[in-house]
């Protein structure tokens, strides 16, 4: 079953990536950390066009956590937290499964 064409899921990219940059832009950096793989891969497609749209200092990074028991598992960034500091964070996630 698709849900949304190549077109459509492109053109929605597209409008969070112009949401992103409208709500945020005095912020001088920007860090889109992607949950786990689906999200880390939804989070690289943002940035792609990120790059395409503004002149912006922004990185990607991957939260790892258990999604059964996100509570009762060790969560983990691919970065170090210290450089979360005096940026914008913005969590990325698929809502597919």
């Amino acid at each position: 079953m698709i849900i949304l064409n190549s077109v459509q899921v492109d053109q929605k990219i597209h409008r969070i990536a112009l949401q992103i940059l409208e709500n945020n832009l005095d912020s001088d950096s920007i860090i889109l950390a992607g949950i786990n793989n689906a999200g880390f891969n939804l989070g690289n497609m943002i940035l792609d066009k990120l790059s395409t749209l503004a002149d912006k200092d922004v990185q990607l990074t991957r939260i790892k956590l258990d999604p059964a028991e996100p509570l009762s598992s060790e969560v983990s960034l691919d970065i170090p937290l210290e450089d979360l500091e005096n940026k914008t964070v913005i969590i990325v996630d698929d809502v597919a499964n």
